[in-house]
């Protein structure tokens, strides 16, 4: 742009009128520094200083001269220095006037979009454009967080820093065929190369143009839900060929591991869900339009939080659902979601489940109905008992994002993640209950049980009434859940004993059954017995017959006052019983010292006896790892000093609880 006399302010004027079709590019026709025109230094504001002398009775048009110089001064483009060449600087403006037109295209990001901001600058600076180096950023977390978001909006900021850029979308949808990889293939070297025309026949030919289109030009390159480096292989060939200064960001809903090969070039950015005041403002704009809503609203708005958690798509997704409806109506559908979530954030929450295995999908399962809020260690042992190979499932489901192993070994998940697989058992079959693979409602559970409408579809129970119910269950309630593998059942009464269990039952769970054990119920795959403060007998669990080699849970904590307390002898027995046999060494030392007050050391049997007692021999405990033994009153124990000795030096007991 050059500026003559009082031309300034029209010019840049007329420049501001094109329509959005148009582009205009500036070039500095001066061997002035265009620092000169911003500021009015030098020649330009002693001009200015002379033009208020001369206006000084139309000081707004000086004033307008002196902003649009500011501004036109701080465009970007070409300035022609002193010492070029013409030809060499219109040279240089051709070349670039084509290469900003395909670099500058933006994508859309999103309206009313919250929290982005901070986040996207978060991973610029990750990129680190300004180096003369190649680099990577995966943004992973959750489905629905807000990945493509970040993605879109750090393109649009930085795009123009490159030779050329490309935004590939749906990478591991449309890469599953030969033809949807040609087709980002196509789309890749179309916008890197500018040929509008150019056609590809096969993937291994897309991968060779690629190649060489990436190894002369500074690239962004934008991978948009890759789930696997062979998708990445499938596409580029490799990622070796890249040229210094580009960059790519590749978003995932799997854990980044699986890039590490890459190395150094590569770093991570886990996308967080939004604090409640982002989730808050976010909810509002879509919900209300930004207007301020009525106070009626205000609870019901919390609960939508509460039930969000912090996901952006579900926030979306539910504001948009109850925008302009009645508050009778926002409750009604509130009470809906709680039982069954909306159908398009199932969709979108279902991607990462889909593409399990089906083990994998019934480790997920079963983790999403039962166990979320265990230890790892005791599902693992549940689901190995189960054929599920929990040891190689659980790892991919973290590295899918669907669960959380904490710093204390126990297993989480998002609330929608888990009501997303909850709701794949509700569609196995919506209208029967007794034909889903798994109950973990209070009210279906008791409706199946109380009907008997059991059959052998149902793999697990857990039935956890938040209110003492009394439930009049039949007898042999259970005896058509011949593939029952979980039963979880508290704080209901039943009048009745209970005839029948399954024998594959892995682990029972029911506190307070005021009965004994069905006599014909040998659970040979049982890993874990917890019925504290029941009345199941316990010397049917001394009994030979009664296996439990796979046992590695027990507790039967306040059980005891079934043994018998007229002797010491007699309650110990019980107790040791329980315990298993001592090996050898051990219980010499335990006799003596630390275990109990020497008095009592007569009523240890030794190891002799203890190997030759038809009734006392309980190695079918053997596996067992945590037993509970608590409300035994037993005053010989020194309890402290067992738990400093570690039963975990016993072959045939890791651990003893007494308390």
């Amino acid at each position: 742009m050059a500026f003559l006399t009082n031309k300034g302010a029209s010019s840049y004027s007329s420049s501001s009128s094109f329509s959005s079709t148009h582009q205009s590019y500036d070039v500095f026709l001066s061997f002035r520094d265009p620092s000169e025109v911003r500021k009015q230094k030098n020649e330009f504001g002693v001009a200015l200083t002379k033009h208020e002398e001369i206006f000084k009775d139309e000081m707004d048009k000086v004033q307008n001269w002196r902003k649009a110089l500011n501004k036109v001064g701080s465009f970007s483009g070409w300035h022609y220095k002193n010492g070029d060449t013409e030809s060499n600087f219109i040279q240089t403006i051709v070349e670039n006037i084509p290469r900003t037109i395909l670099k500058c295209t933006p994508v859309f990001v999103g309206e009313r979009l919250v929290g982005v901001k901070p986040r996207a600058k978060a991973v610029e600076s990750l990129l680190s454009i300004e180096l003369n180096e190649f680099r990577m950023v995966v943004i992973h977390g959750l489905p629905g967080i807000g990945k493509t978001t970040i993605a879109k909006a750090v393109y649009n900021k930085i795009a123009n820093h490159f030779d050329r850029s490309s935004f590939l979308e749906n990478v591991r949808e449309t890469s599953k065929t030969k033809d949807g990889i040609i087709k980002l293939q196509v789309q890749l070297l179309k916008e890197i190369s500018g040929d509008e025309n150019l056609k590809i026949h096969s993937r291994s030919e897309g991968i060779n143009l690629i190649k060489k289109g990436l190894r002369c030009k500074k690239v962004l390159l934008i991978l948009d839900d890759v789930d696997t480096l062979e998708r990445i292989k499938n596409l580029l060939g490799d990622c070796n060929w890249f040229a210094l200064g580009s960059r790519v960001i590749i978003t995932t809903t799997t854990n980044p591991q699986f890039l590490a090969t890459l190395g150094k070039v590569c770093t991570t950015y886990e996308a967080k869900i939004l604090e409640k005041h982002e989730a808050l403002q976010l909810f509002k704009m879509h919900a209300f339009h930004g207007k301020k809503p009525d106070k009626d609203y205000s609870e019901l708005t919390n609960q939508v939080i509460q039930y969000a958690q912090g996901l952006p798509i579900a926030l979306i997704i539910i504001a948009r659902d109850l925008c302009g409806r009645t508050k009778h109506e926002w409750e009604s559908t509130l009470d809906k979601y709680n039982k069954i979530p909306n159908k398009d954030m199932q969709e979108v929450l279902k991607v990462s489940y889909d593409s399990l295995e089906e083990i994998e999908q019934d480790i997920f399962l079963d983790i999403a109905c039962f166990f979320k809020g265990w230890t790892k260690d005791y599902v693992v042992d549940i689901l190995n008992a189960c054929d599920l190979y929990p040891d190689y499932g659980i790892p991919k489901l973290v590295n899918k994002c669907l669960i959380i192993v904490d710093q204390n070994g126990i297993l989480l998940m998002h609330n929608l993640i888990q009501q997303m697989g909850r709701e794949v058992v509700r569609r196995e079959s919506p209208h029967i209950l007794g034909k889903r693979s798994r109950l973990w409602h209070h009210q279906d559970a008791l409706e199946v049980l109380i009907g008997n409408k059991g059959t052998d579809e149902i793999r697990g129970i857990m039935l956890h009434s938040p209110e003492l119910v009394n439930a009049p269950l039949h007898p042999d309630v259970f005896k058509r859940m011949k593939n029952l593998k979980i039963l979880l059942v508290d704080n209901i009464n039943i009048c009745e004993a209970i005839q029948y269990l399954p024998n594959g039952i892995r682990i029972l769970y029911w506190p307070k059954y005021p009965f004994r054990l069905p006599s014909k119920y040998y659970p040979r795959e049982l890993v874990g017995l917890s019925m504290p403060y029941s009345r199941i007998g316990l010397e049917k669990l001394c009994k030979q017959e009664f296996q439990l080699e796979n046992m590695k849970h027990l507790n039967l904590s306040g059980n005891c006052p079934l043994l018998d307390y007229e002797s010491p002898s007699g309650l110990l027995n019980q107790v040791i019983e329980i315990m298993g046999i001592l090996p050898n060494g051990v219980c010499g030392s335990a006799r003596s010292n630390e275990l109990m007050d020497p008095h009592f050391t007569d009523y240890f049997p030794s190891d002799t006896e203890g190997t030759e007692s038809e009734d006392g021999d309980i190695s079918h405990f053997s596996n067992s790892r945590f037993l509970l033994v608590s409300g035994t009153e037993i005053p010989w124990f020194n309890h402290q000093s067992v738990i400093v000795l570690g039963w975990s030096q016993i072959s045939k007991i890791g651990r003893l609880y007494c308390f």
